[in-house]
């Protein structure tokens, strides 16, 4: 679907191609749940990927870059797992 692609390059253009990159080695859904809930908590237009088991998936939650979120996803999944990538 082009419409989305074209949407979300151009909301990535905005924030300079921020993209935050989560990774949890193992699947776990309570820690998958509550790293959704915390995003939520933080509304911006960041985009978000998370690497399971090897498998990049992009959320639907789209957050702000802010060292709260930062630190709080850290304890949940370690903070070398908890990348602002920036392209």
């Amino acid at each position: 679907d082009k419409t989305e692609e074209q949407q979300q390059a151009y909301q990535q253009e905005e924030v300079k191609n921020v993209t935050l990159w989560l990774k949890m080695e193992k699947r776990n859904d309570e820690t998958f749940n509550s790293v959704v809930e915390l995003l939520q908590q933080y509304p911006g237009n960041v985009p978000v990927r998370i690497k399971i088991e090897g498998k990049a998936l992009a959320l639907e939650s789209q957050v702000r870059q802010c060292s709260g979120l930062e630190y709080e996803l850290g304890l949940l999944l370690g903070d070398s797992n908890v990348i602002f990538f920036e392209k």
